[in-house]
């Protein structure tokens, strides 16, 4: 029996998934935040550690000025004598320290005169070719600030006397230190990522646990109740028949006729609610088939309502679309459309069917329909105006059952209103 829970609802899909998501989204970006700030906070800190350097190596440079020691002459008696031993050296700790940094290829010092020529260069810059050592020095030299960076070379300058000393740090290194951390950073991001997935999966699922076995209780509530009505309907009309002929007719038995027509076809619509819903879990191969002709089969029959009502129908269907579906089914949607535009026309109003490419138009002139209502109409016994109660025998389910219609076959429904007119469209898969 087709009302048997069978798969899982596609609503409760839509729901995991959303919350998976909001899951996911949430502690990644949480994790982004804190690994970006950690990130910054490191970087910004090696930075002023560098500045910290430059400024402690022009602090050294000082003190072996006021000790009148020339740290260049240091530097080379260091180079001769073991790069930078105490015992070798006349400017104390102070130059000990400037002169360790020299020979270990940290920083540079570049010595101008009163004109800005340079006299000595000491340090990594030896070590780069002639015309790019040159090039770099004259910027650094001809720089109005005090301190800058060109490319990855920081430097300092300070005057003493009658000469300049400039101090300059490498900090290449820093960066590729900074871009490393970075690149930790995203890997432990997307690992982290990978580890919140299935958290987020294992809690989504919890979460929708109740939410999907209540809606698979109303499910099979509504098929078993559909299913367990339809023979006692059937069993009172053919009781009302028989008792017409016996007591002949009269409006108390058309009252009756009408209310068990009523009930029938409530209950018929919310099988065929229960038989999609069935069917919409099993993945289904759809077939190649004539849109077109589906269409003109389901709405000629709405010409000769459309005359008896005086509305204006027009058919405007392109020959030989051809589509992946069921043409049951799209008859049965274009059925539903046209039926819903012509029971909303008044007289002398206008019901239109277009047909072109991979999709169907059903529009129609009346009153607006408004657009807190829009989201809503493809609902479930839903009626946007509740005080017209049963017009024209709507229970609210037809929108509902074409929706339904249109998933299984891989389409998508939309509602639009505005200038007096109301479109719905329904575009398929080719």
């Amino acid at each position: 029996m087709f009302s048997e829970y069978h798969g899982e609802n596609t609503m409760i899909k839509k729901l995991r998934r959303k919350i998976f998501w909001s899951i996911e989204l949430s502690a990644i970006a949480v994790l982004f935040i804190i690994l970006a700030g950690y990130d910054t906070f490191q970087i910004i800190r090696n930075q002023n550690e560098e500045w910290k350097m430059l400024s402690s190596v022009m602090e050294s440079v000082r003190s072996s000025e006021e000790e009148n020691s020339d740290v260049f002459s240091e530097e080379k008696k260091g180079q001769k004598d073991g790069f930078g031993k105490k015992k070798h050296m006349k400017g104390g700790k102070n130059t000990a320290r400037l002169v360790n940094d020299l020979v270990s290829g940290d920083v540079c010092l570049i010595e101008t005169d009163t004109n800005g020529n340079v006299s000595i260069v000491s340090g990594f810059l030896e070590d780069y070719q002639e015309n790019e050592k040159n090039d770099i020095i004259y910027k650094i030299v001809n720089d109005d600030k005090n301190k800058g960076r060109i490319g990855p070379l920081k430097f300092m300058k300070e005057s003493f006397g009658e000469k300049g000393i400039i101090a300059v740090r490498d900090s290449g290194y820093i960066n590729r230190d900074s871009m490393t951390l970075i690149l930790i950073s995203l890997f432990g991001l997307i690992v982290s990522g990978a580890v919140f997935a299935g958290i987020a999966y294992l809690i989504a699922s919890l979460i929708v646990k109740p939410v999907e076995e209540s809606i698979r209780n109303q499910e099979q509530f509504i098929a078993d109740a559909s299913h367990e009505l339809k023979t006692p309907v059937s069993v009172m009309q053919a009781n009302i028949a028989v008792l017409e002929k016996e007591v002949g007719q009269n409006k108390w038995m058309d009252y009756i006729k009408e209310q068990g027509k009523r009930i029938s076809e409530l209950t018929n619509d919310m099988l065929l609610l229960s038989k999609i819903d069935y069917e919409k879990n099993d993945k289904t191969v759809l077939e190649r088939i004539n849109l077109s002709n589906a269409i003109m089969e389901a709405a000629l029959p709405f010409e000769s309502i459309a005359f008896e009502k005086r509305i204006n129908y027009e058919i405007h269907v392109r020959e030989n679309i051809f589509i992946r579906g069921n043409a049951e089914e799209i008859k049965k949607i274009a059925g539903i459309l046209i039926d819903n535009a012509v029971k909303h026309t008044e007289q002398d109003g206008w019901v239109t069917v277009e047909a072109d490419k991979n999709y169907m138009l059903v529009k129609n002139t009346g009153e607006n329909i408004p657009p807190e209502v829009l989201p809503y109409l493809f609902d479930r016994f839903y009626k946007a105006d509740s005080s017209r109660k049963y017009e024209e025998n709507s229970f609210g389910l037809g929108l509902a059952i074409a929706k339904s219609l249109v998933e299984k076959n891989e389409g998508e429904i939309s509602a639009s209103s505005g200038g007096g007119n109301n479109i719905f469209k329904v575009t398929f898969t080719l």
